[in-house]
């Protein structure tokens, strides 16, 4: 919606080129004519029935076109003629192109970037047991409109498509077991394709890269590369490539694991959504007290505006050559703070991540839990109330009217923050408060109140500090320094702005790599020789 609208990160954005479309279905879209060709050995067997919504319902489209396509990939694949081999034999790897060889690593240390996987590797991967969790409507709408699709013919290609017989015969039926078998797999072991604003544009089926573990405390990331060689797409690879990135340093020997939820939720959120979609209880250093961030002692006593100012100053892997920079200004006062800063005497004690997010504000300093019965039932009406007025803020979003969506964001944030009565029951550092200041964050760039704007992101950013303390290089949070340095620019902060772009630019490049859009956007704002 941030891109929608024209607001949020990196500013500006580039124009869009006119898509062209498939003559036939006219719903697929194309950059170029060499684009759509090298679709066309997929597209051709969704091309009867894309346009037409009596035959696949809206809502289990995009489900159907990848199971569809997943289908033709492994049906038109040798693997009938090729014997019991290692999965080395059946996996294609792809050589390096050229732009891929410019920062001058050690070659060896390297593995081939892209491996194309077989039937018998898709075959092998896991998926959700029947009996721990059935199908739900959504999925079973899905099998139902699929086995529809192929007894009705619909799946077969396009007229005159020059279908090869094999794909014809492979094609001809689809057993309702074996598209089931495709779902429960795609259950647990498909990806969510981003794009460098972390906006999912669609899903893949990635086999090598569904080897890699979960961790809440992990050392990798994943990122999709975009129609780079074009042999990839010529050759039939298609699509996004995924590329495993470390986070940090990795020792030998140490397992490469990524994250299969949103690392900002705490313990008990994330392992429900685990046990929902991957049916296992995670045991991670993260999920059990191990990973702590450094805070004041007394921190759920503080002001809002006072803790996120710390917590920015604290977090800020520059924050040292600020501090002098300020301290040579013969106390003139930081720079876009909007009281002093903190006293350098504040006792800092090094937090449980999960316990940084649930302490509520109280008159003694230390905070209490959010959990205790008494609190419950008030901070449960809180939280409704906040998620009713953000219901009504996206009301208003829809009919255009951007003073009344920002009067319910505002509203939705105020009540769970230092300012309401519900302060003591709403921890400062909470998820629903992030979540609430994000919608209002939107709001209000689109209403180009920057000012304002800028105070909230300020909080959105020590909130991540946080949240992703133990994964300081995680793209969500240099994606918001990157808007926080856009906004500190905007209100005349040139100093905090260059702070905050170059903290942001440090994160982007090992996540998202230099050569990414945003890091290009923030060496144009920075200067190459920064």
């Amino acid at each position: 919606r941030r891109l929608a609208r024209g607001g949020g990160g990196g500013g500006g954005g580039e124009e869009h080129r006119r898509l062209a479309r498939c003559s036939r279905c006219r719903t697929a879209r194309y950059c170029d004519a060499v684009c759509q060709r090298a679709d066309y050995a997929r597209h051709k067997f969704e091309c009867r029935w894309a346009g037409r919504r009596d035959v696949v319902p809206d809502a289990v489209r995009e489900e159907v076109e990848l199971l569809v396509r997943t289908r033709v990939a492994l049906s038109s694949s040798d693997e009938d003629e090729k014997g019991e081999g290692e999965c080395e034999c059946e996996c294609e790897c792809v050589p390096r192109s050229e732009k891929e060889k410019e920062e001058g690593v050690d070659r060896r240390l390297l593995l081939p970037p892209v491996v194309r996987c077989s039937r018998r590797h898709f075959d092998s991967m896991s998926r959700m047991d029947p009996n721990l969790r059935p199908l739900d409507s959504a999925d079973r709408l899905i099998v139902e409109t699929t086995v529809r699709l192929f007894a009705q013919g619909e799946g077969r290609g396009a007229k005159g498509g020059g279908t090869r017989k094999k794909e014809k015969k492979n094609m001809k039926e689809w057993e309702r077991s074996d598209v089931e078998r495709y779902v429960r797999i795609f259950r647990s072991n498909n990806f969510g394709i981003v794009d460098d604003t972390l906006n999912v544009i669609g899903s893949g089926v990635y086999p090598h890269g569904a080897v890699l573990n979960h961790s809440c405390d992990p050392n990798c990331v994943l990122r999709y590369r975009f129609g780079g060689d074009s042999s990839i797409l010529q050759g039939g690879g298609g699509g996004p490539i995924m590329e495993i990135v470390a986070l940090r340093d990795i020792e030998r020997g140490e397992e490469l694991t990524h994250s299969y939820v949103d690392l900002v939720h705490t313990t008990d959120v994330r392992r429900e959504r685990l046990g929902m979609t991957h049916g296992f209880v995670c045991r991670c250093r993260r999920c059990t007290g191990g990973c702590t961030v450094s805070l004041p002692a007394n921190f759920a006593a503080w002001d809002d505006e006072d803790l996120t100012e710390w917590i920015l100053e604290r977090h800020n892997p520059r924050h040292r050559s600020e501090r002098a920079a300020t301290t040579a200004s013969a106390g003139a006062g930081t720079e876009g703070h909007a009281s002093p800063p903190p006293p350098p005497s504040v006792i800092v004690e090094k937090v449980e991540i999960d316990r940084a997010m649930s302490r509520c504000r109280d008159t003694g300093g230390r905070g209490t839990s959010s959990s205790s019965t008494s609190a419950a039932g008030a901070r449960d009406r809180a939280i409704a109330a906040s998620r009713r007025l953000r219901d009504q803020a996206r009301a208003h979003m829809s009919a255009g009217d951007i003073e009344s969506e920002v009067g319910c964001a505002r509203e939705s944030v105020s009540i769970l923050s230092s300012s309401s009565a519900s302060s003591e029951i709403i921890p400062p550092l909470s998820m629903e408060l992030y979540t609430a200041r994000g919608m209002l964050l939107s709001s209000l760039l689109v209403a180009g109140r920057t000012d304002e704007a800028l105070m909230v992101c300020q909080c959105l950013v020590a909130f991540l500090c946080v949240a992703l303390g133990h994964v300081p290089n995680h793209p969500l949070l240099g994606l918001q320094l990157f808007t926080l340095g856009d906004l500190y620019d905007a209100t005349g902060k040139r100093t905090r702005a260059k702070s905050a772009h170059l903290w942001a630019r440090d994160v982007l490049r090992i996540c998202q790599g230099r050569s990414s859009e945003m890091v290009r956007r923030l060496d144009d704002v920075l200067g190459k020789g920064e």
